[in-house]
């Protein structure tokens, strides 16, 4: 509120003019030169319209600031909506990930809570041994993988009898069971086959799928057993799963072994 003479001075000689206050000043000023009639001398008109045009530049130049200052308070208006506006969207786009982490989350333990009722990747494959010459091989299967294996079932095939005698002869069945993960697990089981026998096949199946086992094995002159193991994924040959060779253990002219 101009409640000073000073105050009311300031209002109306302010730097930049305010636009009213020069259209007043103008009417004043009209109003003066009309009411001054023949009795104004020719300087007092040379002043008035002076004052005139000072005060007409005033009023171009304050609406042409007005004009400015309007645009830059609009614009500076705008890029404060913009901003609240995209905070809004960078929030909404925190919660959203937020949302997707949660959900990764509750799939990724859904997608778990099943591999562990199923299995998962996990597989498991059968070492071979023996205590004297001729007291038979006694296995012992060993699981890998971060999941347990159900209800598994292995074939084993003694590759030293020929087909169809294997059939009958040469193939033994292990029903194994359930393993926990990353587990080894002896078999109440003896195979009738002397140290001489060492090429196997083993056929395992559980709830999980299917694989295979080549067991290659050969005694040294000095009684020991070397040997050879590579488990694949049935249809999947190329797919090793598990590979194992000792380094005694014979190899082609290329270094590679004859499965």
């Amino acid at each position: 509120m101009l409640s000073k003479p000073r105050d009311i001075f300031r209002f109306v000689v302010h730097w930049p003019p305010n636009v009213g206050i020069c259209i007043a000043l103008l009417a004043l000023v009209a109003v003066v030169m009309t009411t001054r009639g023949e009795d104004i001398t020719r300087a007092e008109k040379i002043a008035w319209v002076v004052c005139s045009f000072l005060l007409l530049i005033g009023e171009i130049y304050a609406m042409k600031t007005k004009v400015i200052s309007d645009a830059n308070d609009a614009l500076a208006a705008r890029v404060a909506q913009d901003d609240h506006f995209g905070a809004i969207l960078a929030q909404n786009q925190k919660d959203f990930d937020a949302t997707v982490a949660r959900l990764d989350s509750v799939a990724a333990l859904a997608e778990r809570s099943l591999m562990s009722a199923v299995g998962g990747d996990s597989f498991c494959y059968t070492e071979f041994s023996y205590f004297t010459p001729f007291d038979g091989l006694h296995p012992l299967t060993v699981a890998l993988g971060d999941y347990p294996l159900y209800d598994v079932v292995v074939r084993i095939v003694d590759l030293a009898f020929p087909f169809p005698k294997a059939i009958v002869d040469g193939t033994i069945n292990i029903a194994i069971g359930n393993m926990s993960a990353k587990s080894a697990m002896s078999h109440n089981v003896v195979l009738p086959f002397g140290p001489s026998h060492g090429n196997f096949n083993l056929f395992f199946s559980a709830r999980n799928g299917f694989w295979t086992e080549t067991y290659r094995s050969i005694v040294t002159t000095d009684g020991r057993r070397t040997k050879a193991i590579r488990v694949f994924r049935d249809l999947q040959p190329d797919k090793v799963l598990y590979e194992s060779v000792d380094k005694d253990f014979p190899r082609d002219a290329d270094g590679k072994v004859k499965w």
